[in-house]
């Protein structure tokens, strides 16, 4: 099993590296017009998409939560609270 995987990870790094030698030989230059579209999308993409997706989180995570947002819950709120005294379980 060990030479297949080696065989593969020999044909997946010598297949890449001729893809990146493929693709740079082809490289042609674009002209890109800097006007108001193209400034448009530069300020979506890069300040106001990762703002609305940061949001959207806020929202999401925040609804329910019992935990704090920065550490992970250690019982998921389905399942039984199993420190009760008197819990006999099942």
């Amino acid at each position: 099993m060990d030479v297949w995987v080696s065989s593969v990870a020999v044909f997946g790094i010598l297949g890449g590296a001729l893809a990146i030698w493929y693709l740079l030989r082809q490289k042609m230059k674009a002209e890109v017009e800097k006007n108001w579209h193209f400034w448009t999308k530069q300020v979506g993409d890069l300040y106001l998409d990762p703002l609305r997706k940061v949001g959207e989180q806020l929202l999401t995570f925040s609804a329910g939560a019992h935990c704090s947002h920065w550490t992970i819950c250690s019982r998921p709120t389905h399942l039984p609270n199993t420190q009760l005294p008197g819990y006999m379980g099942g």
